[in-house]
């Protein structure tokens, strides 16, 4: 589903205008289970 979708989705659902929310995107390299945190996460992870 589109975030579009979702949030008609919601206001259908609810009858009211969705609560205000943000978007937060993070490009992934790979994922393994059990797999510690790659040096490049760890360091976006430290960041301000």
């Amino acid at each position: 589903m589109s975030l579009s979708e979702i949030l008609d989705t919601y206001q259908t659902i609810k009858n009211e205008m969705p609560p205000s929310f943000f978007l937060l995107a993070i490009d992934a390299e790979s994922f393994e289970l059990g797999e510690d945190l790659g040096d490049k996460a760890k360091k976006f992870s430290q960041s301000e």
